[in-house]
């Protein structure tokens, strides 16, 4: 039989950017715990040979399984995982189909219109979840994936968020990949940071970091400059400098500024303000890459390694990408500015899973699914995504991580990325795991129609007052929440603003589980 894995196959390159582990060594081993249990094993072995059975009543004829999402990290382990699979059922093909964003939200809806849908997709991101649902698109997992509940029971408490994964009892997808992952990690061109005098692997205090913008603008004589960002994050990393500084907000999404302590958001704050300045100041220097308003984040990151910058604010899915299309460039991975160059604040973050995928409603074949879900939400399948994608993602589940760590082929760089997101990243409190009905507020919050992004542009071009933008977002965002839970109370759910309030949060720690009791 035909074996279709990718209509983009590796090229040589890509292998060789698997690093040290490679393909080969991916294909000929697997993770064996048979002398110890979990992260009792010694030496363990890693790679996705010996897929164990799920119990699944498979098809025996011939078939294919349509697989869409956006590929870059994903790729990296679902690949090889591809391959071992249809080398255990020679009877089933894979169709993987990794590709852009813009791709899948133009494909996706014509496809299950059509009815012609990949069976498991990334779902487009002009249809929100309660959407697909309503509108027949995807089905439930909880009759698919064999032994469910057992399956679900393996993941830690709290991983299968109401809103997120679960609509009305039913889940709908999991948490393949975790979302600790900090996106503003600091990566130095090596180079250019030892030509100015620095040293590229140093943590920074904020105020050095523009002398050393300047330094490197200084010494780039109109080639390199210091920083490079893009006019759509300048905002998001103005607001992460500002929790460097200590002031606890999420900075996700459209609740970005959200204090959970007071339920309130805070865009005022004298941290946000510092951070902003500092940003203004760098600016006014000249020491950020020309034409940086107009650029979206993948344009800023694609120019990083030719050597126009010094430091780019940017997340660990840069790095596998530098090292298999730029594999001469130097780089080195660290934590942020804090404020004196010492250790910083924490970063609160709701931990929602990442990488998400879904089971078209008309997939063909959905026992298949069931199975591959089976083995890659196992803590064996976890621990295997981690090691196949170099140490670049982690998992809910500690015990994968944990077993992974054991790998001696994560690449140096992913494991500073992770090490730089654990001394950092703090669970905060998710209104969502208190009171389920506040899934509804989420689903029915519309952000206010200047997003974080549009201020960052407006006060960078100078047509905007930094306070004043600032307090008009954040009482817009206020209001927004405001309306949010009204609408939600209106169609029958019981909450109220006090669900946001989580007064015994210290954002220093871990928000637990026993904590939601006492909040």
């Amino acid at each position: 039989m035909k074996r279709q894995l990718s209509t983009t196959p590796l090229t040589r390159r890509s292998a060789l950017g698997l690093g040290a582990l490679g393909l080969g060594t991916l294909a000929a081993c697997n993770v064996s715990t048979e002398t110890g249990s979990g992260t009792g094993a010694e030496n363990p072995e890693f790679g996705f040979e010996g897929i164990p059975d799920s119990g699944a009543d498979l098809p025996t004829e011939d078939v294919t399984i349509g697989w869409m999402d956006s590929g870059d990290l994903k790729a990296m382990f679902l690949e090889p995982f591809f391959a071992s699979y249809m080398d255990k059922h020679a009877n089933i093909t894979v169709d993987y189909q990794p590709s852009s964003w813009d791709t899948i939200n133009e494909a996706i809806p014509v496809a299950v219109r059509n009815n012609s849908a990949p069976d498991v997709f990334a779902r487009p991101a002009s249809m929100p979840t309660q959407s697909a649902i309503s509108e027949g698109w995807i089905s439930p997992l909880d009759d698919v994936v064999p032994d469910f509940e057992e399956w679900k029971a393996g993941f830690p408490e709290g991983a299968f968020i109401p809103g997120v994964h679960v609509f009305d009892g039913l889940t709908y997808t999991w948490p393949m990949n975790s979302s600790k992952r900090f996106e503003y990690l600091q990566l130095t061109n090596t180079a250019l940071l030892a030509d100015a005098g620095y040293d590229p692997a140093a943590r920074l205090g904020l105020d050095d970091l523009r002398e050393v913008c300047r330094a490197v603008t200084e010494n780039g004589d109109g080639d390199a400059y210091g920083l490079m960002i893009d006019g759509t994050r300048i905002a998001q990393v103005a607001l992460m400098f500002a929790q460097m500084l200590g002031h606890s907000v999420i900075n996700t999404g459209g609740f970005r500024g959200l204090d959970l302590r007071t339920g309130e958001y805070d865009l005022t704050a004298p941290e946000v303000i510092e951070a902003f300045e500092l940003l203004l100041a760098i600016d006014a220097d000249g020491s950020i890459f020309p034409g940086y308003i107009s650029l979206d984040d993948a344009t800023a990151r694609s120019r990083f390694p030719q050597g126009v910058a010094g430091i780019l604010l940017d997340g660990p899915w840069a790095i596998p990408a530098y090292q298999r299309d730029f594999p001469d460039f130097e780089f080195e991975v660290g934590q942020p500015p804090s404020a004196d160059g010492g250790a910083s604040a924490p970063y609160p973050f709701w931990e929602q899973g990442a990488n998400d995928l879904y089971l078209f409603a008309g997939a063909r074949h959905p026992e298949v699914i069931g199975d591959m879900f089976h083995y890659l939400g196992s803590a064996e399948g976890q621990a295997n995504i981690i090691v196949a994608a170099q140490g670049n993602l982690s998992s809910v589940t500690p015990s994968a991580n944990e077993l992974a760590a054991q790998s001696t082929e994560l690449d140096a760089r992913a494991v500073a990325a992770v090490e730089v997101a654990g001394e950092l990243m703090r669970l905060a409190p998710d209104p969502r795991l208190r009171n389920a009905d506040n899934a509804e507020v989420i689903l029915r919050h519309q952000p206010p129609s200047t997003t974080f992004a549009d201020l960052g542009q407006a006060v960078f071009s100078g047509q905007g007052e930094l306070r004043a933008s600032l307090q008009q977002l954040e009482d817009e965002s206020n209001r927004a929440l405001d309306e949010a839970i009204s609408a939600a109370q209106e169609a029958g759910a019981n909450v109220s603003r006090e669900d946001w309030v989580f007064a015994n949060w210290d954002p220093s720690a871990d928000f637990t589980a026993e904590q939601y009791q006492g909040a």
